[in-house]
């Protein structure tokens, strides 16, 4: 799991001008702090929802009075996936995280695209969201979700493609996220951002 700061920071700033919002989620990892989901559902509610980088949700999340949104991190489990949704009444789904990258889902394209196929597609009959695998800005990462969008074409059932971007200003994160809107026209999800330095912003 990467180690980044999650948005929550800016949504604590922010949050009395901000009303919940479901485009709002918080990344929610066993190294967050509790405060931080208070936060999230404080003045109003900045977020309406959170992910974990995995499929069920911690014990702390469960009566957080925030929608969960599971993830199928890489292939462990990936033939429960369809049960576990079920069991959770899910709506949405994200994908492999990094899974350009040996030391997070290291999945190869065409494996990746084997499992939307054959295991994520299916659930649209349930109405369920299917996020794109979420890969890292590096050029390789760029280069997998490109190959993967390709190789899918229309039959991985991918609703919206994740990103996650960690970089120097906020014009720059702006300006990638254009750039990757581009590459596919399909609707964006940040689900992993770190800009530095936080004066930039």
């Amino acid at each position: 799991m990467p180690s980044f700061p999650t948005i929550i920071s800016l949504l604590a700033a922010v949050a009395p001008a901000l009303a919940t919002n479901a485009k709002r989620g918080l990344a929610y990892s066993d190294k967050t702090p509790l405060d931080d989901i208070a936060v999230a559902k404080g003045n109003g509610g900045a977020a309406s929802w959170v992910y974990t980088w995995q499929t069920l949700p911690a014990d702390q999340i469960k009566n957080s009075g925030l929608e969960f949104v599971p993830m199928q991190h890489d292939r462990t489990g990936v033939a429960d996936l369809a049960s576990n949704l079920a069991g959770l009444g899910a709506k949405v789904v994200l994908g492999f995280n990094e899974p350009e990258r040996a030391d997070q889902s290291n999945i190869p394209v065409a494996e990746a695209v084997q499992f939307y196929k054959d295991t994520f597609a299916p659930l649209k009959d349930s109405g369920i969201r299917i996020g794109a695998p979420a890969v890292s800005a590096a050029p390789e990462g760029q280069q997998w979700i490109k190959d993967f969008m390709d190789q899918c074409g229309d039959a991985c059932g991918v609703d919206f493609v994740p990103l996650h971007w960690y970089g120097d200003g906020a014009q720059y994160f702006l300006d990638y996220v254009t750039e990757f809107h581009g590459w596919f026209s399909l609707p964006i999800w940040v689900t992993g951002a770190h800009l530095r330095p936080v004066s930039n912003l």
